[in-house]
C-alpha cells in the first residue's frame, strides 16, 4: 500500500506548557510588596526625593562601602516615580507568572532574590556613585530564567519553545537598546540580573518528558527531583556575589561622599580633628555633597564652642542644601546660645 510523505509528516499534537494551573502566589506577593513600599516612600516625602530613597534603603556606593550592605537587597523593592514602578510591575506580572508556574514557587523565589542581588552587585561594581533603586535586576533575572527554561525544554515543547525564545530575545534586545540610549537607566543592574537569572535558570530548571497521550494530548512529567539536591546553587551564588562586593569596595573611587561618610564615622567616634580634615577633602572634591559637609562642620564647631564659625558653616548649608539639610541647619542654629 502506498503511503504519502504528507501523512508521515503530519504535525504533532500541541504540547501545553507545564503546570498552567499552578497559582503564582509569590508573583502577586512581590507585586504587593513593591506597591506598598512605593506608597510608604511617597507618604514620607516622595520617591523623586533622593534623601527619601536613601532613607528607605536605596543603593549608594559610598554608603555600601561603609558597611551598609543590606542596601543591595532593600533597593530591589524601591522605585523612583510612578512610571518606574508601573513598567516594572507590568513586567513582573507578565514574566513572573510564567516563571513561577514553570519552575515552581521555591525555585522562582531563589531566582528572583539571587538574580536581584546579582543586579545590585553589578550596579555597585560599575555604577557605584549613583543612587539606584528598582526591581529591574530581579525582573531581568526572571526573564533570563524563562529564556533558560525555553532552551532546556526546546525539544520537549518543540516549535512553541523556539518561537517563545525568539520573542524573548527580541524583547531583551529592545530593552537593551532603550537602556543604553536613555539616561538614568541602570543597564548594569539589568545585565547582571539577566546573566545571573539565565545561569540560575539552567541550574534550577525542572526537566519534563513526554509520558503518554490522552485524547491526543501529551502528558508532561517533571523529572527534576528534589530542590534539596541542588542546594549548592545558593552558597556558590552568594560566594560569587560576595567576591563581587569585595572588588566593588576596592574599586570605589574617592569622591566627596566617601570623604563625607568617613568624616561622619570620625565624628561619631569623637575624633573631631580627623573629621574636619575629611570634611575639607569632601568640600574640595566638588559641589556634590557640599551642603551636608558644611552642615556637619557646623555641628562640630558648635560642640567645640566656636559659634561664629558654626553660624558661617550652617549658613552655607542653608544656601546649598535641600529641604532636609535646611531643616537640620535651622534646628542647629536655633539651638545655639545667642553669643
Amino acid at each position: 500500500m502506498y503511503e504519502s510523505d504528507e501523512y508521515e509528516r503530519a504535525p504533532e499534537p500541541y504540547v501545553p506548557m507545564p503546570e498552567v494551573t499552578r497559582k503564582p502566589y509569590l508573583t502577586y506577593s512581590l507585586l504587593a510588596i513593591n506597591v506598598v513600599m512605593f506608597a510608604l516612600a511617597e507618604l514620607a516625602g516622595g520617591t523623586d526625593d533622593s534623601d527619601v530613597l536613601l532613607d528607605f534603603g536605596a543603593m549608594f556606593g559610598p554608603l555600601i562601602s561603609q558597611g551598609e550592605y543590606w542596601r543591595l537587597f532593600t533597593a530591589m523593592f524601591l522605585h523612583a516615580g510612578f512610571m518606574h514602578l508601573g513598567f516594572n510591575a507590568l513586567a513582573l506580572f507578565i514574566f513572573g507568572q510564567s516563571v513561577e508556574r514553570s519552575y515552581g514557587h521555591e525555585r522562582f523565589f531563589l531566582i528572583y532574590i539571587l538574580a536581584g542581588l546579582a543586579g545590585s552587585v553589578a550596579s555597585y561594581l560599575f555604577n557605584s556613585v549613583a543612587i539606584a533603586a528598582g526591581a529591574s535586576g530581579a525582573i531581568f533575572g526572571v526573564i533570563g530564567a524563562l529564556g533558560a527554561f525555553l532552551v532546556m525544554q526546546r525539544r520537549t515543547f518543540g516549535k512553541h519553545a523556539q518561537n517563545s525564545l525568539i520573542g524573548l530575545a527580541i524583547i531583551v534586545g529592545i530593552n537593551t537598546v532603550i537602556g543604553l540610549s536613555t539616561p538614568g537607566i541602570d543597564t548594569w543592574a539589568h545585565g547582571g540580573g539577566l546573566v545571573a537569572g539565565f545561569i540560575l535558570g539552567l541550574a534550577l530548571s525542572p526537566q519534563y518528558r513526554q509520558a503518554g497521550t490522552v485524547f491526543g494530548r501529551r502528558i508532561l512529567v517533571d523529572t527534576s527531583g528534589s530542590l534539596i539536591l541542588k542546594w549548592w546553587v545558593v552558597p556558590v551564588t552568594l560566594l560569587i556575589l560576595a567576591i563581587g562586593v569585595i572588588i566593588a569596595d576596592r574599586r570605589l573611587p574617592e569622591n566627596s561622599f566617601t570623604h563625607y561618610f568617613r568624616a561622619e564615622r570620625y565624628y561619631s567616634q569623637g575624633d573631631y580633628d580627623r573629621a574636619l580634615d575629611s570634611l575639607a577633602q569632601a568640600i574640595e572634591s566638588g559641589p556634590i555633597g557640599a551642603a551636608q559637609a558644611h552642615l556637619l562642620r557646623g555641628k562640630i564647631y558648635i560642640e567645640a564652642g566656636n559659634y561664629q564659625l558654626a553660624r558661617q558653616e550652617l549658613a552655607i548649608a542653608l544656601r546649598l542644601g535641600g529641604r532636609s539639610v535646611q531643616a537640620e541647619a535651622l534646628e542647629a542654629i536655633r539651638a545655639m546660645p545667642n553669643r
